[in-house]
């Protein structure tokens, strides 16, 4: 899940709420390994959560 506080993203697992650096995230979202589980809020470009494959 991620967060846009102001100018600076956070990402965290769910449903723990666990937080996680922002380089590791999005290393892991631009992985092969990681699909998006739905459209975000401006289309399929800007999702808002991911699930391992």
């Amino acid at each position: 899940m991620s967060h846009d506080r102001g100018r600076r993203k956070s990402y965290a697992l769910a449903p723990s709420g666990r937080a996680v650096e922002t380089a590791s995230a999005e290393a892991a979202i631009a992985s092969p390994y990681m699909v998006p589980r739905a459209d975000g809020l401006f289309g399929s470009d800007t999702p808002q959560s991911w699930s391992a494959r």
